[in-house]
């Protein structure tokens, strides 16, 4: 049986110290790679005694500064990798909230290498599946223990009291794993339940407008992660979901679109967050424009924090009108 190691290559200046979430979600045999520059965010003290007691092996890659500089190593270095016959039979996964991996990270998957890129999000929605199906799992091997219970108290069992006999309602429920006879129909999005915040993806598209698909898509994935944001996208697209259009000032716009990336992150709001993108928004148009000016405002520590939360918005901040 062949073992299927994963390489994960991580953008520290991008995810800041989220990627630890990453040793709780691999594999013992599994690579992790860090790339840095001086740009890095700093690690906090909790995430540092996290490392410190880590077991694993974990390689640190200094990369050389520049605009985009990380971005076209960490690249680099990925088609090394998966250019090595003796890697032949691993995966590689970048790690990095920046959809500009996207084109490459599609290149090598036309081409049959198995290659994907995951955001903080998606971290964070796996981690909390793990915890659900851990639970679930508890839950599951009490209710066969009180069952082994039950079934030998010496009790006896008296006839008429099968539950077949007793009215629907008290009835014990069952999980039927029975298939069902029918085949399933598609459910209109309008008919469909929700299976996010409602309120919160209706004021994303309030700010980025109805018909702008490709911003809402790139917002989507980035905020809830590329699987969820994908169904999200294809339900939110759908000529039958029911949206109420709201007419916004550009200020409530990037209001409400910060107050929703900081509500999907490790950061707080500063409190003058939304005056600094007004004050700035000319110069967030351009990236090293925008982080000079952040780590001026906020220091270097924070301010690159608060820039790689919101390299990924820059732009569509900046297009909202």
């Amino acid at each position: 049986m062949v073992v299927i190691i994963k390489y994960y290559l991580v953008d520290s200046e991008n995810v800041n110290d989220n990627w630890l979430m990453l040793l709780d979600l691999s594999d013992e045999t599994d690579k992790i790679i860090v790339f840095y520059t001086k740009n890095s965010p700093h690690m906090s003290y909790s995430s540092v005694i996290k490392l410190l007691g880590c077991t694993r092996e974990i390689k640190f890659e200094e990369c050389n500064e520049g605009n985009n500089a990380l971005d076209f190593q960490l690249i680099s270095y990925l088609g090394y990798l998966m250019k090595n016959e003796e890697l032949k039979d691993s995966e590689f996964i970048v790690m990095s909230n920046d959809t500009g991996y996207d084109p490459a990270v599609n290149f090598w998957k036309k081409r049959g290498f198995p290659v994907n890129r995951i955001n903080v999000n998606y971290c964070k929605l796996a981690l909390q599946r793990q915890k659900e199906a851990a639970l679930r799992l508890a839950e599951q091997s009490n209710s066969v223990e009180v069952q082994s219970t039950e079934d030998f108290s010496g009790e006896e069992s008296h006839p008429g009291s099968s539950a077949e006999e007793l009215p629907f309602k008290d009835r014990p429920k069952e999980v039927s794993s029975s298939i069902c006879p029918e085949p399933l129909k598609e459910v209109p999005a309008s008919q469909k339940p929700c299976s996010f915040d409602k309120e919160e993806v209706d004021a994303l598209i309030n700010c980025l407008g109805k018909d702008n698909l490709i911003a809402i898509h790139e917002t989507l994935v980035h905020v809830y992660g590329q699987k969820q944001g994908q169904n999200i996208y294809k339900t939110v697209k759908d000529k039958s979901y029911s949206f109420a259009p709201e007419t916004l000032s550009r200020k409530d716009k990037v209001h409400y679109f910060t107050d929703i990336i900081f509500s999907h992150s490790d950061l707080d709001d500063p409190g003058n967050f939304l005056d600094f993108l007004e004050k700035n928004k000319d110069k967030s148009k351009n990236l090293n424009g925008v982080r000079s000016a952040i780590t001026k405002a906020y220091g270097n520590n924070i301010g690159m924090k608060y820039y790689s939360l919101f390299k990924p918005y820059f732009k569509t901040i900046s297009a909202l009108k």
